[in-house]
């Protein structure tokens, strides 16, 4: 629930963007007309990840208000509606074990949210994700700690509902300082396919650290490589879109994996009935900054690459029919295959 967020937010000073609840339509019709934009509307409830609208006119923020708590777009989840201050800057996906009394965060991520070229696409449950996130230095993760991960661990014991498990955080890190967009109870889709490839300690023990109340003292121990995880989605997501379309799958190679989700079986072949995640974990530190300085592109040059990458139907990695695929790939693909940091 967003609104139980929002409402222990500012009861125990966790940072986070202004906002106002609504559970009446016409009151929040009122609100969105006067409103400074862009406006986010968000549904209370889970939504699979689409629950969140980004409008940057009031017609677009009237729709996504009628859409949710008139006409019931995702059901009782938009009966109430958050609609919340626009915060701008780089997002950052921070996972975390707790027992309830120690927060353990894993490696950061950097997920992208919108399909299509250059943002311009609805948002989604998202198209990607890379760790650990650039933007996410020592300074901001220990000012993070601080302010945000254990407030919310001490929050919740003081609520007398003290939280055990994934704890997903979802912030932006914005001028004035780190801010909490928001809370998952669980492991993030697809933020988990590049953490946990990172992952070298047992997660089985961790698990049981965490049910038993000693995560204290237990060994969370990540690698130092990076992985990148894009999937591959058909035309016309998060929307309306075609479903049936063959899948076919290459060889991998012992760092990459291939996750399918939504998929279906018939007459033997794999056919599309949702969306399908390729992840493949990247090269060394080094090997990175070499690559980037033979494609002479910065760190945010190779984040836009990636998003370029996203919907690219031929990478070696899968192939669904038919895909859109991205202006200006045919280069961009050649650079990436001379480096052999992505295969075919």
């Amino acid at each position: 629930s967003k609104v139980f967020s929002k409402n222990l937010m500012e009861k125990y000073h966790i940072p986070t963007a202004a906002c106002r609840i609504f559970d009446a339509p016409g009151e929040a019709l009122a609100y969105v007309d006067e409103c400074p934009l862009p406006a986010v509307v968000k549904a209370d409830g889970l939504a699979l990840g689409k629950g969140v609208l980004i409008c940057e006119t009031r017609d677009a923020a009237r729709e996504a208000v009628r859409s949710m708590m008139e006409e019931r777009l995702f059901g009782e989840s938009g009966a109430t509606v958050v609609v919340e201050a626009f915060l701008t800057g780089p997002e950052v996906s921070v996972l975390s074990f707790t027992d309830g009394e120690t927060i353990v965060p894993m490696v950061s991520s950097m997920d992208h949210k919108r399909a299509l070229d250059g943002d311009e696409g609805l948002n989604t449950g998202g198209m990607g994700a890379v760790a650990p996130n650039p933007c996410y230095t020592p300074e901001i993760a220990a000012a993070c700690m601080e302010q945000i991960f254990l407030p919310t661990i001490r929050a919740m014991k003081a609520e007398g509902r003290p939280f055990k498990g994934c704890l997903y955080f979802g912030l932006m890190l914005t001028p004035d300082g780190p801010k909490v967009i928001e809370y998952n109870c669980r492991f993030g889709d697809p933020e988990t396919q590049v953490v946990l490839p990172l992952l070298e300690s047992s997660l089985l023990e961790i698990m049981l650290a965490v049910r038993e109340g000693r995560l204290t003292g237990t060994e969370v121990r990540f690698s130092e490589k990076s992985a990148c995880c894009v999937i591959l989605a058909s035309e016309g997501y998060p929307q309306a879109y075609g479903k049936g379309f063959p899948i076919t799958l290459p060889e991998t190679a012992a760092h990459e994996r291939i996750y399918i989700a939504g998929a279906a079986l018939k007459d033997g072949q794999l056919v599309t009935s949702g969306v399908e995640h390729a992840e493949r974990r990247s090269l060394e530190a080094k090997e990175c900054q070499e690559l980037e300085e033979e494609l002479g592109l910065n760190s945010i040059m190779m984040e836009a690459a990636c998003r370029k990458l996203q919907w690219t139907a031929g990478l070696g990695y899968a192939k669904m029919e038919p895909m859109p695929v991205c202006k200006d790939l045919e280069e961009l693909c050649r650079l990436w295959e001379k480096t052999g940091a992505l295969g075919e």
